[in-house]
């Protein structure tokens, strides 16, 4: 068995500044000394060759946490993409969402109805045309539907990297 390295105060304070970088409120040090995460109980640093390994450990549920971001930052790279296939570079576009409509128009209500239930429109070969006026908003609720089926089709399928 490996004997435990013994750090004197210096290296105990600098250790201990070090830890600050990375430390939660919840984190704790255990009775080895070994700095562990409040949520998981995972190790956060270590002994390795009779010596602190700190900082370098990511305890189970930062690794959780590090694969959902990873997995928004694909999907909001996807829905940029697909965006920018559907609307080329009228970025205005990309803002026009149901929920900064502000609900009180009914036929806005119909339309969302209808993106809501997309897959049933596209199975049945149900359109929606869309006439009126310049001004009506047209343009607007095409670019609502156009981005919900976006963000809904970015969330559900796998779309290649190389395409991203």
């Amino acid at each position: 068995m490996t004997e435990k390295y013994v750090m004197n105060e210096y290296e105990l304070n600098r250790l201990e500044n070090e830890r600050q970088g990375y430390r939660l409120d919840t984190d704790y040090v255990n009775d080895d000394g070994v700095l562990c995460c409040g949520n998981c109980d995972g190790k956060k640093e270590d002994w390795y060759n009779g010596k602190y390994n700190h900082g370098y450990i990511i305890c189970s549920c930062e690794q959780e946490r590090q694969r959902q971001q990873e997995e928004a930052d694909k999907i909001a790279a996807r829905v940029e993409h697909l965006q920018w296939v559907c609307f080329g570079n009228d970025k205005r576009l990309y803002e026009h969402t149901f929920e900064n409509d502000d609900a009180q128009d009914p036929v806005m209500q119909k339309i969302k109805r209808y993106a809501d239930n997309g897959n049933k429109a596209y199975s049945e070969n149900i359109g929606l045309l869309l006439w009126g006026n310049t001004g009506n908003g047209k343009t607007y609720a095409a670019a609502c539907i156009a981005n919900s089926w976006i963000k809904e089709f970015a969330s559900k399928h796998k779309v290649r990297d190389n395409y991203v």
